[in-house]
């Protein structure tokens, strides 16, 4: 059973979050859980989706995120004009 750095377990598909650096720049880089084995990962980039496969053996700087929640616009009830059967309908 694998771990990230906060103790959680990590699955295949989770998405997760590692750390990456060139230079003297670091950053975060976003990906999906392909296969877990022997103490290290292999995952699938998300920024660009799928361009690359990565290996990753330092599971004490991974984290598990939660996947984003697609933002959906709140419904307006529609008006309905009054009839003679719903004399004061709004």
């Amino acid at each position: 059973m694998l771990t990230d750095l906060n103790g959680r377990t990590i699955r295949d598909g989770n998405h997760i979050v590692y750390p990456v650096r060139a230079g003297s720049k670091l950053w975060l880089n976003r990906a999906i859980v392909l296969a877990t084995s022997q103490g290290h990962l292999v995952v699938s980039r998300l920024d660009p989706p799928g361009t690359r496969t990565v290996t990753i053996r330092n599971l004490s700087t991974v984290a598990v995120v939660e996947a984003p929640t697609p933002t959906v616009a709140p419904t307006v009830a529609p008006t309905v004009a009054p009839t003679a059967e719903t004399p004061h309908a709004v």
